[in-house]
């Protein structure tokens, strides 16, 4: 099935005469439509407790460096298997690119922590 058949689909009170009306395409404004109609649906269904989420992350990737540090450091922790190593990388990160600006104060002292000399510690460091 072509992608573009799956918004004329997905739309509740789309009902298709004969096997050809799912071979046409809609147009460019209807999509538009069912994606703002989507899009709307989703808002007035959130929970606080999604949008609280949904804001934690997005701050998160306001500051450059902050979204390049996370991008690095899952980017090292899915490739890098020593666990003394990838503590050592972890602490260059932190050197570079700063302490998070997201975290809150507990999570800041920790990371300086580590920065410092938690790194040290591979094995309680880097559970995972």
């Amino acid at each position: 099935m072509q992608i573009t058949n799956i918004a004329v689909i997905l739309q509740s009170d789309y009902k298709p005469q004969n096997n050809t009306d799912m071979i046409n395409k809609p147009t460019i404004k209807e999509v538009e439509d069912w994606v703002i109609k989507l899009y709307e649906t989703c808002e007035e269904t959130i929970t606080d407790a999604e949008r609280r989420e949904q804001h934690k992350y997005a701050t998160m990737v306001q500051r450059p460096q902050d979204k390049k540090f996370l991008v690095k450091m899952l980017d090292e922790s899915s490739q890098i298997r020593d666990d003394r190593k990838l503590a050592r990388r972890i602490k260059v990160l932190i050197d570079q690119y700063g302490v998070p600006q997201f975290l809150n104060k507990r999570d800041t002292f920790l990371f300086k922590m580590y920065q410092s000399f938690g790194y040290l510690f591979y094995p309680i460091a880097i559970p995972i």
